[in-house]
């Protein structure tokens, strides 16, 4: 891995640890600042926020560091300006079909509120969800398009931007108005707002050093093969939308309220982990992308090995640590109530690993143009999820969920490393599935024991297999603090 690479990662990785911080100080904020009907208001803006994100950006942030890492550079920014311009149609439509919804909410007889009703039951709320909607798509689709340009410093420093700015908006929000939401809402969409323009000023430097290339085809045609390559990554992006929150309502459904609140509590933990983690895989496709451009399979390989290896040696090794100390910390985050979830959230931390080291595979299939096998597998991660959910849940309660996300997620890294072997990245199942059965066996002295001490000789087990069995060298880890030595930064861009 070259030293940009690393850096690349170290830096994605503090950004979404600063905006995992913020979040908790933001949420904090709002629970003891609003009543629960508007927290739970504001709950049901942001998930309906985050559906019409992925609705809106038809795939591209995930296409786009792919697609603009393999343009020539006189050519990327054509590249951008058509996805750029794509979201500015999306943008206006999406205004006019809101302003439209909102008018005919007016006719509407008035019924309850309720869950299904009460993003309506003011119609400037449609406004205000619109307003996050978009904001949010395109600070996403400026934050791939800078990855693409490996111009990682500025999409970290976008990301701790947003965050922080949206921490001193949200306290000026609850002191400006306690009693309704807009102003809270309108504070996150200015730190969206400010990031997008900062960004985009970024952008525009990018472009004055790649020079001017003239379009050879209209920005339509450019849409079009967008949309054409981006399309099964989009359906791919809203089935992992509906997977990831379904087996909370599956809970819900089959069990209860009360076992729904813990088990969507638990979950959080796995969240944080997972997107902490993933952003140090932010640089992993444009470099994969080069190296498959460049017809070295060996070389792409090596990558896929090591960012497989070293992506799950980390995230299990926090895993551990969650699971040894697990009683603590769910006191900590949580309370008392939330401690019957322990055992479940150990299978979930387990299953954020797996997903962690399927999407390196999903990112070198995506590498290998190879979209459309990505949405077959996850169509059958879905259907395997739900089918294991349904059996598991009134068997073994919340445990049984968090087994069939081990299950499903198990299944789709499998069939996705078979497919990355089949299309020409010749990866090793060792470097695949060794990190799996190391943690296996740690994980249980640090699951069952009582004692802390016992607890702990799990910790140490994973630490001393992962070095004796080469899931994780001293020179990979010497190379990683070497390339984080400030001196050795001057390649990366300011």
């Amino acid at each position: 891995m070259t030293h940009r690479f690393v850096r690349g990662s170290a830096s994605s990785m503090l950004a979404v640890l600063v905006s995992m911080a913020a979040l908790l100080v933001t949420g904090k904020l709002v629970a003891v600042s609003f009543s629960r009907e508007l927290v739970g208001m504001l709950a049901l803006m942001l998930v309906s926020a985050d559906f019409l994100n992925v609705l809106f950006s038809f795939g591209l942030p995930v296409s786009m560091p792919r697609l603009v890492a393999a343009a020539a550079v006189a050519e990327r920014p054509v590249v951008t300006r058509n996805a750029v311009e794509l979201l500015g149609w999306t943008t206006v439509l999406s205004g006019l079909s809101a302003l439209l919804l909102m008018a005919a909410v007016g006719f509407l007889p008035e019924v309850s509120a309720g869950a299904i009703t009460a993003l309506v039951a003011e119609p400037h709320y449609i406004i205000l969800l619109w307003l996050l909607a978009v904001s949010g798509t395109a600070r996403d689709l400026l934050m791939s398009i800078l990855a693409g340009m490996d111009l990682y410093s500025a999409r970290a420093t976008a990301v701790a931007m947003t965050s922080l700015l949206q921490v001193g908006l949200v306290a000026g929000a609850v002191w400006l108005d306690r009693e309704t939401i807009t102003w809270l809402v309108l504070a996150m969409v200015l730190s969206y707002g400010i990031a997008v323009v900062w960004m985009g000023g970024k952008l525009r430097g990018s472009w004055r050093v790649c020079g001017h290339l003239r379009p050879t085809r209209s920005t339509l045609d450019g849409m079009r093969d967008l949309l054409r390559f981006s399309g099964p990554l989009y359906a791919n992006q809203l089935l992992t939308f509906f997977y990831q929150r379904f087996d909370t309502v599956l809970v819900g459904a089959l069990l209860g309220l009360a076992p729904a609140a813990v088990f969507e509590m638990v979950k959080r933990l796995p969240m944080v982990m997972t997107r902490v983690l993933g952003a140090g895989l932010t640089p992993y496709l444009p470099h994969l992308t080069r190296l498959i451009a460049a017809d070295d399979s060996v070389g792409a390989a090596r990558l896929a090995e090591r960012s497989a290896r070293i992506t799950a040696c980390m995230g299990y090794g926090a895993a551990l640590t969650v699971i040894v100390f697990r009683e603590p910390v769910v006191r900590l985050l949580f309370s008392d109530e939330y401690l019957s979830g322990t055992g479940t959230l150990a299978l979930l931390l387990a299953a954020a690993v797996i997903t962690l080291q399927t999407g390196v595979m999903g990112q070198t299939l995506i590498a290998l143009g190879r979209t459309m096998a990505v949405t077959l597998i996850n169509t059958g991660l879905v259907a395997v999820g739900l089918a294991m959910n349904a059996a598991l849940i009134p068997m073994l309660g919340m445990a049984g969920a968090g087994w069939a996300s081990v299950s499903a997620v198990a299944f789709s890294g499998v069939l996705q490393a078979c497919w990355v072997r089949r299309h020409g990245v010749p990866v090793r199942w060792r470097a695949v599935l060794l990190p799996h059965a190391v943690f296996a066996l740690a994980c249980l002295p640090a699951l069952f024991a009582d004692g802390l001490a016992l607890r702990l000789s799990g910790m140490a087990l994973f630490v001393t297999l992962s070095f004796a069995l080469g899931v994780v060298t001293p020179g990979e880890i010497g190379h990683a603090a070497g390339a984080l030595r400030p001196g050795n930064g001057k390649a990366m861009e300011s």
